[in-house]
């Protein structure tokens, strides 16, 4: 599993190719109506932030699975929203991540009923935190916390979007540039949080 709590699968996306060149790529060229919005008039505003942000939608799950731009525990989830009023901010990232219960419930006990935290699921990149289900609440009480990061991802850390003369292959490149650079931002805005999570 990658160090980093965000990654782009690389070596998943060149190998599993139908195409002998990136999944990803393919993907991006079946959503060319959705990315031909950013040069087409439908958007006026903010072109690198739609464009960023259907490149990500495209490269994750459950778009892709395996996704090509991927995320391990604790991050439970990743939202992207066009910013259409901050000039300069045009996506706005929405991050959750599972934490540990509160000092209230540091041993799990409230004086009458035992909390559980998060249960976890193994998966091919690793345990995953997930909601209980089943028969899991005959046994026990959950109490599940979580944190949601909201942050700007300016427009300069973006690629431009592509323009109606575009060159063949342009749409693919600037997609996976820009979610390489949505991955960067991820983690330069939620590493230094997880860091001071584990240090308690």
């Amino acid at each position: 599993m990658p160090d980093q709590p965000f990654w782009i699968d690389y070596e998943w996306d060149r190998d599993r190719a139908s195409d002998g060149k990136s999944r990803y790529g393919a993907y991006v060229r079946g959503a060319m109506q959705e990315f031909q919005k950013t040069w087409d008039g439908t958007y006026e505003t903010n072109l690198a932030g739609h464009f960023a942000e259907l490149a990500w939608r495209t490269a994750t799950g459950p778009v892709m699975s395996p996704p090509f731009a991927d995320w391990h525990a604790p991050v439970m989830s990743v939202d992207l929203q066009v910013d259409y009023e901050a000039e300069g901010c045009p996506l706005i990232a929405v991050v959750t991540l599972a934490t540990s219960q509160p000092r209230a419930l540091a041993h799990g006990y409230d004086g009458e009923r035992h909390w559980r935290s998060w249960p976890y699921e193994r998966s091919w990149t690793g345990d995953y935190p997930r909601d209980p289900y089943g028969d899991e609440f005959a046994r026990n009480c959950f109490a599940l916390a979580s944190l949601r990061l909201m942050f700007a991802i300016p427009a300069a850390r973006l690629p431009d979007a592509p323009s109606a003369a575009r060159r063949p292959g342009e749409v693919e490149h600037t997609a996976r540039m820009a979610a390489e650079a949505v991955v960067a931002e991820l983690n330069r805005a939620v590493i230094p949080v997880l860091t001071r999570i584990e240090r308690g």
